[in-house]
C-alpha cells in the first residue's frame, strides 16, 4: 500500500507542475474507470488496483484523482522499491519506419536505417555477449504506431524498453548524444524533440496526437519505473559518450509517447545528428553502427549489475 500511496503522490506531483489543476476545481466528467492493460487485466501491485476520474476544469486543463482499492486477487506485478530488477529480456525499438522515415540527411540518410540498423547490431552484440534475450519491435523497413512498439514490450516480458532514434536540427553545428527517460519535459529542447518524435507517422493538425486522456493515466504507471528509467539513462549516456568520445548533452526528461505504455524501465537514445555533416557520414556507416551497438551494449550489461542482475557471460 505504501507503494502506491508514493506512486500516485509523486504523478500527481508531475501532473501538477505541467499545469494541472487540482481535484477540486473539478467540472466534467471525462472519464472514469479501471486502468487495464492490452489484454484487459487491470495494472495493479500486488493485491492493489487503481481506478482514475480524469475532469476539465473550469480554470482549463485538465483534474485527475487516483485511488487504490484492495481485496481484489490479481497476481504480483513489478514494483520499483529496491530498484533490483532481473534483467533478461531486453526490448529494443528501431524508432519509425516505413513510410515514416524520420529525419533525413542532406545525403539522404533516412533516420529509419539507422536506427535499424544500430538495433540489429545491438541484438547480436548482446546475444553474443551475454545471456540477455533480446526482442526488436521491427527487424524490417515496417511501420508501427508509438503505442504498438511499448505493446511489443510487454507482451514479450520485456525488462527494459530502449527506443533509439537520430536527431536533426537546424543548426547545423548541434551534435552529439542525448538520452531521456519519461517525465515531463523541463526544457524548450526537450519540448522540441518530444514534439518531433510523438508526432512520429502521424497526420498533422489536433486529430494527429492520440488520445490524452490515455497518455496522462499510461504516464502515471510509468511513473512507478522513474527511478530505475533515470538510472538507466544515466549509464547509457555516461557510458556511452565516454567510450566513444561522443559530446555529452546528457540525461533529458521529456512525454515521449512512445516510452508511456511500457510496463518497465524505459528510455529512448538520440543517437546522433542527421543534420551534423560529421555525424551524418558516421551513422550511416555500418562499422560506427556496430561501435555504437557495442557501447550500448556495455551500458545494459553494467546497469544489469548495478541492479543486481548480472546473469552470465556468453561462452566465446
Amino acid at each position: 500500500m505504501k507503494t502506491i500511496k508514493t506512486t500516485i503522490l509523486i504523478s500527481l506531483a508531475i501532473l501538477l507542475l505541467c499545469g494541472i489543476p487540482t481535484i477540486s476545481m473539478a467540472n466534467e466528467l471525462i472519464f472514469e474507470g479501471t486502468l487495464n492493460d492490452a489484454e484487459g487485466r487491470p495494472v495493479a501491485d500486488g493485491s492493489h488496483f487503481f481506478d482514475f476520474t480524469i475532469f476539465t476544469a473550469p480554470a482549463g486543463g485538465t483534474a485527475l484523482w487516483a485511488e487504490s482499492h484492495n481485496n481484489v486477487n490479481i497476481e504480483q506485478g513489478p514494483v520499483d522499491v529496491t530498484n533490483r530488477i532481473d534483467v533478461q529480456t531486453v526490448v529494443v525499438d528501431p524508432g519509425h519506419g516505413g513510410h515514416d522515415v524520420g529525419a533525413v540527411s542532406r545525403r539522404g540518410i533516412m533516420e529509419k536505417d539507422v536506427n535499424l540498423g544500430v538495433a540489429k547490431e545491438l541484438r547480436r552484440y548482446l546475444e553474443r555477449e551475454s545471456d540477455l534475450k533480446v526482442i526488436l519491435t521491427r527487424d524490417n523497413d515496417s511501420y508501427l504506431e508509438l503505442p504498438d512498439r511499448a505493446e511489443i514490450a510487454n507482451s514479450s516480458g520485456g525488462d527494459l524498453f530502449l527506443s533509439l532514434h537520430c536527431n536533426s536540427w537546424f543548426n547545423d553545428g548541434a551534435h552529439g548524444l542525448e538520452t531521456y527517460f519519461l517525465s515531463p519535459a523541463r526544457s524548450d529542447w526537450a519540448k522540441s524533440v518530444e514534439a518531433a518524435e510523438n508526432q512520429a507517422g502521424r497526420p498533422a493538425g489536433p486529430d494527429g496526437g492520440g488520445d490524452d486522456v490515455d497518455f496522462i493515466v499510461w504516464e502515471l504507471v510509468q511513473n512507478r519505473f522513474i527511478s530505475s528509467s533515470s538510472q538507466l539513462a544515466e549509464t547509457i549516456q555516461n557510458d556511452v559518450t565516454r567510450d566513444l568520445g561522443l559530446p555529452n548533452r546528457g540525461v533529458r526528461q521529456a512525454g515521449f509517447r512512445v516510452l508511456v505504455g511500457a510496463y518497465m524501465p524505459a528510455v529512448l537514445i538520440e543517437l546522433g545528428f542527421l543534420s551534423h555533416a560529421q555525424e551524418e557520414k558516421r551513422l550511416g556507416e555500418s562499422s560506427y553502427q556496430r561501435e555504437l551497438a557495442k557501447a550500448i551494449g556495455d551500458a545494459i550489461l553494467t546497469y544489469r549489475e548495478q541492479t543486481g542482475s548480472g546473469g552470465e557471460v556468453a561462452d566465446d
